[in-house]
């Protein structure tokens, strides 16, 4: 029954896919580009963060974004509530919730009323929708390779002191547009590319669904 239902799963996610293939117009945010590297090679989720916070109008930099961003080492960790590592060096990443909380330690310090938003769990129409219709681009955890996600030797020890292997391919970029079949992203590390909507579907549902929104 299980294998059955993971079938009828992914049927459903190819069957949006190819609907939106034929239904989402041509759409081009113009999201400007910063590239992760040199000195953060651990560091596309701030980066992907950065460019949102850029194209609402906030004219930060990643180090200055950087410096919001709880971290933590590899014992008593979470991605979920902290970086784990340094995206500087020896590092390697966080989810959405730690990522929206630096962008909105940030708005509190400017005094400002913007709110960034974890939308972990979001759809592949939801995301699509937002760029589309809201003209918001969106940050999304994705891998680097445009590969199934993959395990490395990295580990790290949770709060309750269980054992938990790091991705070796996690990867974050931002959605700014839609084509004819391709979703248009700007990737911290390969810059502006486009990708075939079925291959991004997959994989955006692979890594979790993983979102953010300013």
């Amino acid at each position: 029954m299980k294998t059955i239902g993971n079938i009828l799963k992914i049927g459903l996610v190819l069957l949006i896919a190819i609907s939106i293939y034929f239904t989402v117009p041509n759409r081009q945010l113009n999201v400007n580009y910063i590239g992760q590297y040199p000195n953060m090679p651990n560091g596309c989720e701030i980066t992907s963060l950065t460019m949102l916070m850029n194209y609402n109008g906030y004219n930060v930099s990643k180090e200055n974004m950087d410096s919001f961003l709880k971290k933590t080492g590899f014992t008593n960790a979470d991605p979920n509530k902290a970086y784990i590592g340094s995206p500087y060096k020896n590092g390697y990443y966080c989810y959405a919730s730690p990522i929206t909380d630096a962008a909105n330690e940030y708005f509190k310090k400017m005094g400002v009323s913007t709110n960034a938003k974890d939308k972990t769990g979001m759809s592949i129409l939801g995301v699509l929708s937002n760029v589309v219709i809201w003209k918001k681009p969106v940050a999304v955890w994705y891998t680097l390779d445009d590969k199934a996600p993959e395990f490395g030797s990295g580990k790290y020890i949770d709060q309750n002191g269980k054992e938990n292997r790091l991705y070796s391919n996690l990867h974050c970029i931002v959605v700014e547009g839609t084509n004819m079949g391709k979703v248009k992203v700007v990737d911290p590390i390969k810059g502006k590319r486009e990708i075939s909507v079925l291959q991004f579907t997959k994989l955006y549902y692979q890594m979790g669904q993983r979102a953010v929104v300013i």
